[in-house]
């Protein structure tokens, strides 16, 4: 398999491509192009001797790229190119909130630089909790959560969760809430925090087992 997936759109303009490793292969040459006949490369490396690469000069935003590899053997020999595969950069989201931005690049070991759409996917656990945090903008974008915790913040309105339906585990104690509705979409909770808060109606949560 290789990341990113063929056809990915709004991806990271650093992104670490990954591929198949080869029966026999000493080391891996690398081509990127925004170019699908690689008349040109952004990237052109030889010697490559893991199956991933990390891009670390920023592509630009907004734009298809083609990559693909080929295999070296201990004796030197060149395979074939691979077939190519393709990738779409995305632009950097904005996070207006600073205690959910500083939680999500915990989250993601990032302290710095831009935050893309295909970041937030990766991300299957945030710990959010005590961040002072009031605004959960962008927070829809991590359609892969499983477990998300907001314990003692000033989460008003949890509206922006309501796509993120692979919840298993949800903590909004300590926020404050009067509204739960929008948490009768989040169909896989088993656990679910709402202590300290000032619910006025529980029914959202009837059809929960």
């Amino acid at each position: 398999n290789t990341w990113p997936a063929d056809g990915a759109t709004d991806f990271s303009v650093t992104p670490t491509l990954r591929w198949t490793s080869v029966d026999g292969a000493g080391s891996y040459d690398l081509q990127l192009s925004a170019d699908g006949d690689f008349n040109t490369t952004v990237i052109d490396l030889a010697g490559i001797t893991d199956t991933s690469y990390q891009v670390s000069t920023s592509l630009n935003e907004s734009t298809t790229y083609y990559w693909h590899v080929r295999a070296i053997s201990c004796n030197g020999i060149a395979s074939n190119w691979s077939d190519s595969w393709d990738f779409t950069t995305g632009t950097q989201i904005t996070i207006p909130d600073p205690g959910l931005e500083a939680a999500i690049r915990d989250a993601l070991s990032k302290p710095s630089g831009g935050i893309y759409q295909s970041d937030l996917e990766w991300i299957t656990t945030l710990d959010a909790s005590y961040r002072n945090i009031s605004d959960l903008t962008s927070i829809e974008y991590c359609t892969n959560l499983r477990f998300l915790n907001l314990r003692y913040n000033s989460v008003f309105n949890i509206t922006l969760l309501v796509g993120l339906t692979n919840i298993t585990q949800l903590d909004l104690s300590g926020n404050g809430l009067t509204n739960i509705s929008d948490i009768s979409t989040l169909i896989n909770i088993n656990i679910l925090g709402l202590d300290d808060n000032q619910i006025e109606d529980i029914s959202p949560l009837s059809g929960m087992t």
